[in-house]
């Protein structure tokens, strides 16, 4: 088997294990760093969504673009207000890092992008502590090395919270939608993960 056909089949596995197994997948950061060294394997300047991206970041549609869109005007406003939290949002990602992360948020399927914006919207849960172990794993990774020291003392409280909320997201998704909300976080750069955690630890 090529290695090319080898990383493809180590993908599918692990992104089985997204859908089948969603708590499973980010409660294990041995395979979310193989996942991460996959997708860093792929070509240089491609977006991991498992959609095409979209060529520049698209401006919120008007009322006459979202009936041709959508059919109709249900939902309209809430539409126009997520959006916008997700435009507020993409402003504490790093300015070099912004185009990256706005174009791969308009590649999720809506329903994806929904789920992110509403759990931003919503209080921070109170979750408990992140065990010594999984948390001494958590600072090797590049975004841990940075928020660990941030967070100090509170590290392991809001490195609780932030798992719960992603799996409160994931909880909401089902099958495709798993492994595209899976691709978009894995591929981030690692100032935009450090932002996206920063927000759900808040």
């Amino acid at each position: 088997m090529t290695d090319l056909a080898t990383r493809s089949s180590e993908l599918a596995e692990i992104r089985s294990m997204m859908v089948n197994s969603p708590s499973a997948y980010f409660k294990n950061e041995a395979v979310q760093q193989r996942y991460r060294d996959l997708v860093a394997e792929r070509p240089a300047g491609s977006i991991v969504t498992g959609h095409e991206p979209a060529k520049a970041p698209v401006p919120v549609m008007g009322p006459k673009e979202y009936v041709a869109e959508m059919g109709s005007m249900a939902n309209y406003d809430a539409y126009v207000k997520l959006s916008r939290l997700a435009a507020d949002f993409a402003l504490a990602v790093p300015d070099n890092e912004r185009d990256v992360f706005i174009t791969s948020f308009e590649a999720l399927p809506l329903s994806v992008a929904t789920e992110c914006i509403r759990e931003i919207r919503h209080h921070p849960i109170r979750a408990g502590q992140t065990d010594a172990d999984e948390l001494a794993r958590f600072a090797t990774t590049a975004e841990g090395r940075v928020l660990v020291p941030e967070w100090g003392a509170m590290a392991a409280t809001r490195h609780a919270s932030v798992k719960e909320r992603i799996w409160r997201i994931l909880d909401n998704l089902e099958g495709d939608d798993v492994v595209a909300f899976g691709d978009w976080h894995e591929s981030l750069p690692t100032m935009s993960l450090v932002a996206v955690y920063r927000k759900l630890a808040q």
